[in-house]
């Protein structure tokens, strides 16, 4: 099986809300046998790694959404 483009694993592991920030999820790249100089290149760039953080701030804000919205401790 063919590994997915590293930029499209990226924005995955960002929105699946896994990694609590940018270096956790360079981090999970390399376990997911990704290159450092390959994570480096990639994730270089302001802009894409803006995006990258955006999509995890994202994430982490969803369930904190869903507990304030779920009843629980309201009369």
């Amino acid at each position: 099986m063919t590994p997915k483009p590293l930029i499209e694993r990226a924005f995955e592991l960002a929105i699946e809300g896994g990694c609590g920030d940018i270096h956790a999820l360079r981090r999970r790249l390399v376990d997911e046998g990704y290159s450092k100089l390959s994570i480096a290149q990639h994730l270089g760039g302001r802009h894409t790694r803006r995006q990258v953080a955006d999509r995890i701030a994202a994430a982490r804000a969803v369930p904190a959404q869903q507990s304030s919205s779920d009843g629980i401790g309201t009369s």
